[in-house]
């Protein structure tokens, strides 16, 4: 392994010292091959890097049910196929799971299969992605009293994010991965560097499913002191 990522401060739980090894910000596996080059990278504990690969197991064999990509019905029958010949217990519940519903789109209700789909993991995988585009993009890790919230926003809340991504930066960076697999905008505040808002849209625009019934496509999240975090995580939806 490159010394570039071993033996530095892990870019996930900012643990001095830690890294083992170098993790892809956005997992490779979500990327047709010919896309997996110059992937944001950055170094991460055995630790961090083991939980992270779990959401990512996760996420790549059922967001993909979603994609709007061009390729989305190869990446179905090929890669997520296999995927889940090798997790029988997540095949059995997507099967069992899966169902038809009323889900608003465009303003409008329309009838649309629809998976079980567990929302914290994906929430979870995005804050721990905006930690690690922070360290990559603003070689900054975040203070232990800071934290990363994230989600997909409803039109109530979307009016929130907006209003900050709206407000002049100390940095900003707009980046597209993968042909539209990830498109993301971040925008660090001018007097407090740990202060970051971020807007992500995923497979050409995917929606996924809220308990609400209301689909989003676009997943906000903003990193700051915790206790900024804890009053979002309870009022911002």
């Amino acid at each position: 392994m490159s010394k570039q990522f071993k033996n530095k401060t892990c870019a996930y739980c900012t643990t001095p010292n830690s890294s083992t090894t170098g993790d892809h910000v956005f997992a490779r596996e979500f990327f047709d091959e010919k896309h997996r080059h110059n992937l944001p990278k950055v170094p991460a504990c055995e630790r961090c890097n083991n939980e992270k690969s779990k959401l990512e197991h996760y996420l790549t064999t059922v967001l993909p049910f979603a994609s709007r990509m061009k390729d989305a019905e190869s990446d179905l029958r090929q890669n997520v196929a296999r995927r889940l010949r090798r997790n029988h217990k997540l095949d059995r519940s997507l099967a069992s799971g899966m169902e038809f519903r009323q889900v608003e789109r465009d303003g409008t209700l329309k009838k649309q299969m629809t998976l079980p789909f567990d929302g914290s993991k994906y929430h979870e995988l995005f804050a721990l992605m905006v930690r690690g585009l922070i360290v990559h993009h603003w070689n900054l890790h975040l203070p232990t009293d800071y934290d990363v919230f994230a989600t997909t926003a409803t039109k109530s809340g979307e009016g929130f994010f907006e209003n900050y991504l709206g407000l002049y930066a100390e940095q900003q960076i707009s980046t597209i991965l993968g042909d539209g697999m990830f498109q993301y905008i971040g925008k660090q505040a001018v007097n407090d560097h740990g202060f970051s808002v971020w807007k992500f849209t995923f497979a050409g625009g995917a929606q996924v499913l809220g308990d609400d019934y209301l689909s989003s496509s676009v997943i906000y999240a903003m990193s700051a002191k915790k206790e900024i975090i804890e009053h979002l995580c309870s009022h911002v939806r």
